[in-house]
């Protein structure tokens, strides 16, 4: 049976007019397993919903969210209204009744993520802090690919870490991870990419870049503009713009794709753009792909499988508590590691198809 429940918005969202607080619904199934998640889905493309708005997809609260006029389709559609009682004695029995021991991961939207920033912060961690973790995690996997690669492809001692910089907002992050790789011994090109309108902050010596890294500008970039790499980190775009492909970032994307050298992507790879529909655009093709905080949404879409390589997720010290505050349940994600790697997993019993995938912790 699908449930329909009323409860308060637990974060804005801009961009349908909700504030933190409004009241909105929470679409379910009571039915256990991936047959509550088939069951879900079918009834959300019922009243014109899709896929990509699940929340939580596979778990036992899997779920949608609802405003206005979708909560009256739903029960024009038979969506029975549910006390707090009836949801809470459903989800208890979708808990007990789980067969999956895999530990899942959620996916969060940008509204999510934004809201997740500001808890971070306003629970003592400042945005230095933060950024420097993620630059960490940064090193970190960029240390492991290059520790992985084949025999036959093996870096060469010093190796040779390109780092593309395209926004000031990456900017910081970079001087953490690009210390670290000088400091682990590695040779480091950092590349700033910008349009011929940019103020070139990436100039300004009060940012303190290490003398061991060296440092360039390219306005119209081309293959023989990127040195023999043997790993590029992308730090294109950031995922709190719209992704663009104009100017220079487009030629360097282009570049990227055709020099055929390993490549690191944050959160998502410069130039990909997405919506409810699924892809809408491909961008840079990374061999992995570092998720901070949560993964995106985005990630979720089955067609960015062979433009992420594989994905993990980096430990930056976020709480169960501040997740719950953005609608999200998390379990104990890095209980030995402060990288795990996650796994595409499907949705449903076999029965339907969906453009959305979830995400567990794989096992390694």
């Amino acid at each position: 049976m699908i449930l329909l429940h009323a409860t308060e918005a637990p974060y804005a969202i801009p961009g349908i007019g909700i504030t933190r607080g409004d009241t909105m619904f929470h679409l379910l199934s009571d039915i256990p397993g991936a047959s509550g998640t088939t069951e879900l889905l079918a009834f959300a493309r019922s009243i014109g919903g899709r896929d990509a708005w699940i929340q939580g997809p596979g778990t036992y609260r899997e779920h949608f969210d609802l405003f206005g006029e979708w909560a009256e389709r739903a029960l024009d559609h038979g969506a029975h209204p549910a006390t707090g009682d009836e949801v809470a004695t459903a989800l208890a029995h979708k808990r007990a009744t789980s067969g999956d021991w895999r530990q899942p991961v959620p996916a969060i939207s940008i509204n999510q993520r934004r809201a997740l920033e500001d808890l971070v912060q306003q629970s003592g961690m400042s945005a230095g802090q933060l950024v420097s973790i993620e630059g960490m995690r940064l090193f970190e996997l960029a240390s492991r690919m290059l520790d992985m690669q084949p025999a036959d492809v093996a870096p060469r001692n010093p190796a040779h870490v390109v780092v593309l910089l395209g926004t000031p907002q990456h900017m910081a992050m970079a001087r953490v991870a690009t210390r670290l790789l000088a400091d682990a011994g590695m040779h480091v090109t950092l590349i700033a990419v910008a349009d011929s309108a940019s103020t070139r902050w990436w100039a300004d010596p009060s940012h303190s870049w290490s003398s061991q890294i060296e440092i360039s500008a390219i306005m119209t970039p081309d293959a023989n503009d990127l040195p023999a790499a043997d790993l590029i980190i992308d730090l294109l775009q950031s995922w709190r713009k719209a992704a663009t492909q104009a100017g220079s970032i487009a030629e360097v994307i282009q570049v990227i794709n055709t020099v055929g050298r390993p490549v690191l992507s944050l959160d998502l790879p410069s130039g990909t753009v997405f919506d409810e529909r699924g892809l809408q655009r491909s961008g840079v093709r990374a061999t992995a792909t570092l998720a901070t905080l949560l993964p995106l949404r985005e990630l979720s879409f089955v067609a960015a499988t062979p433009l992420l390589g594989e994905v993990w997720l980096g430990n930056l010290g976020l709480s169960p508590r501040l997740c719950k505050r953005v609608g999200v349940r998390v379990g104990p994600l890095f209980e030995s590691a402060s990288l795990v790697r996650l796994e595409r997993v499907s949705l449903g019993d076999g029965t339907i198809s969906s453009d959305i995938s979830r995400w567990v912790i794989a096992d390694i």
